[in-house]
């Protein structure tokens, strides 16, 4: 038996993540992230998500799909995610992902902007959401836009669903409380760099 240590896939998917993530911010304006969020965020971020019944997940801003596939791994096998993914590269790299390993949820991939988020939730008759997670930079859209897109989402989500923002600043959380009403608020410090959590919740 060789003495040498087998490698570790998932290490290599890390470091192939890492690199496709930094070519791409690099040559996005829309991207303002500098690496992947780590695994310790994506399960903070993820915490309140029920795992024992179905639900239905929208994730705006994916990316090379950190929390797409930790909740496709986790999630009741008759739960949906729907991706919507605006930056094509990423995009395809979900594509990719979802062919490669046919994952025990509903996986659908848009690529489009966020803002169509009701008309795509309808067109794969997924009804309201449960949850809505984002990490798209809120910080360089317009004031039109930010409200927009919290606007739609609030519309999106089932009486009692909620939205989770995550960001480097809590710099969205008067603009959700003025839609939502209240917003509780957390911090990731194991990332890079630090995450600040926002979770606005609908009323029943």
């Amino acid at each position: 038996m060789s003495s040498q240590t087998a490698p570790n896939p998932n290490r290599f998917q890390g470091i192939r993540e890492v690199a496709t993530f930094l070519k791409n911010a690099f040559t996005s304006g829309t991207i303002c992230a500098v690496v992947p969020s780590s695994m310790t965020t994506v399960k903070q971020v993820c915490r309140e998500i029920p795992t024992d019944r179905p639900q239905c997940i929208v994730e705006y801003g994916p990316g090379t799909g950190v929390f797409t596939r930790y909740l496709a791994e986790t999630l009741h096998p008759e739960s949906s995610i729907l991706a919507i993914e605006l930056h094509e590269p990423f995009h395809q790299e979900l594509c990719d992902w979802r062919a490669s390993t046919n994952p025990r949820v509903n996986v659908v991939l848009e690529n489009t902007s966020c803002t169509d988020v009701n008309e795509l939730l309808d067109k794969h008759g997924l009804g309201k959401a449960d949850f809505t997670l984002s990490g798209i930079p809120f910080s360089v859209f317009t004031e039109e836009l930010r409200s927009e897109i919290v606007n739609k989402t609030h519309e999106s989500l089932r009486p009692g669903g909620s939205f989770f923002v995550y960001q480097y600043s809590f710099f969205m959380t008067s603009r959700l409380e003025n839609v939502f009403g209240r917003v509780d608020k957390d911090r990731s410090i194991l990332n890079l760099p630090p995450t600040m959590i926002m979770r606005a919740r609908k009323a029943h």
